[in-house]
């Protein structure tokens, strides 16, 4: 291997632009000779990173690799470093993004923290000392490979096919956790959504409007079916919101249906709760020194799930939704039965 690529592989490892951490020619050269090859000098190592700032040159300096700071009137160059277009930290948050999400088995996640770290060097090693084998268990204990299915979906989602696939739920059988069969369904993707470490597919059926969720982690012989022909039922005739933020925002717990609009009245106190899983959809109408009233749009199903989930700090306010109500009724006799003696 070249020498500049060496002296590249070194600030990479070992120098960090957010941990102020630089290197001088003799530290290089002392990587060199631990690393590579001992009879490299200093005389050499100047000059590769001579050649490789000055192939640089002409790029904007958020975009040059290498970076220094200049002496004696910048003539002189000194304590270089690589900079990452990526920070370590962001580097972080993929790396723990992987390990805690619900869609790669331990093994999957491993492999690809990992591959994540060789991205950039010690530093960020450091701040993820846990993506090695001594992280522990993910929390997705299948084999499905959801990278490969979702790759499958964008595939059909842009050239118009349909997809095709075992529908599955998870069940228990001799005390371990399976994938139950369902049935073969055959849908036409319209957007993949992560959402809460997990990947959703929004479907619908050929000839309808009515928009599906489908956990693509319990797809499994998922494949691509033929180009469809058009059946004139385009994304402004589904009536509901396809940009993720705001379908995500209106539909709690991913549940699909149509929106309505509610009044949730909730503890001022624990408004932060209200914030995080409606963000700027909010509409505020009236607050008190205890409450804040808000006008929020959801499907019933989610808002169902919803208010079951923060039943101590929220309520509706004049709720007409007899479907709403339906379903509330069904949730508090479920849990009626389940405290009375």
């Amino acid at each position: 291997m070249s020498i500049e690529y060496n002296v590249l592989n070194i600030l990479k490892e070992h120098s960090s632009k957010e941990a102020a951490i630089t290197l001088k020619v003799t530290d290089i050269v002392t990587y060199m000779h631990k690393d590579y090859d001992k009879s490299i000098t200093d005389k050499q190592v100047r000059k590769a990173l001579k050649d490789l700032t000055d192939s640089e040159l002409n790029l904007p300096d958020e975009q040059k690799v290498i970076r220094y700071r200049t002496y004696d009137n910048e003539r002189r160059k000194t304590d270089y470093y690589y900079n990452n277009i990526i920070t370590d930290v962001e580097f972080k948050f993929l790396i723990d993004s992987v390990l805690y999400s619900n869609i790669f088995n331990n093994e999957r996640a491993m492999d690809l923290a990992g591959r994540i770290q060789t991205l950039s060097g010690k530093n960020l090693k450091n701040i993820t000392p846990y993506a090695n084998v001594s992280f522990g268990q993910t929390r997705y204990a299948q084999n499905t490979d959801v990278m490969a299915n979702c790759q499958l979906i964008i595939d059909a989602i842009k050239n118009d096919n349909y997809i095709e696939f075992d529908w599955n739920v998870y069940d228990v059988k001799n005390k371990n956790v399976y994938l139950h069969f369902q049935g073969r369904r055959t849908v036409i993707p319209i957007r993949l959504m992560l959402n809460n470490g997990r990947y959703f597919c929004l479907v619908r059926y050929r000839d309808s409007r009515k928009v599906y969720t489908y956990s693509v982690d319990l797809m499994t012989r998922l494949r691509v079916k033929e180009q469809r022909k058009s059946d004139g039922i385009g994304f402004d005739n589904l009536n509901i919101p396809l940009e993720r933020a705001v379908y995500i925002l209106n539909h709690p717990y991913m549940m699909g249906g149509e929106l309505r609009s509610y009044i949730v009245r909730i503890d001022r106190e624990y408004f932060s709760r209200l914030i995080d899983d409606f963000s700027y959809e909010i509409n505020v109408l009236k607050e008190t020194d205890t409450t804040v009233d808000i006008r929020v749009n959801a499907s019933c199903k989610g808002m169902a799930y919803w208010l079951c989930h923060h039943y101590d700090i929220a309520s509706i306010v004049d709720n007409k939704d007899k479907e709403l109500n339906k379903e509330l009724k069904k949730a508090a006799e479920s849990i009626l039965r389940q405290v009375q003696d």
